[in-house]
């Protein structure tokens, strides 16, 4: 097995921050149309996690994915 270097300037390039810019965009949608209780008791969106450590869920999210 070969290592391979990619300087960090590859990830910041305008190219590659687009594509993650869309990529988290589309994840969001993706969850936006998934119904609470389909997802997996592992998702931190499921409905069992509707108050994490004395948040509300929505304002514990917020603390962990700044928008």
């Amino acid at each position: 097995m070969k290592n391979i270097f990619i300087p960090q300037s590859v990830f910041d390039s305008p190219q590659a921050l687009a594509i993650a810019k869309a990529g988290h965009k589309q994840a969001c949608a993706d969850l936006a149309r998934k119904h609470p209780s389909d997802l997996g008791e592992g998702n931190p969106n499921h409905p069992k996690y509707e108050s994490l450590f004395g948040y509300e869920r929505n304002d514990f999210m917020n603390k962990q994915y700044r928008r």
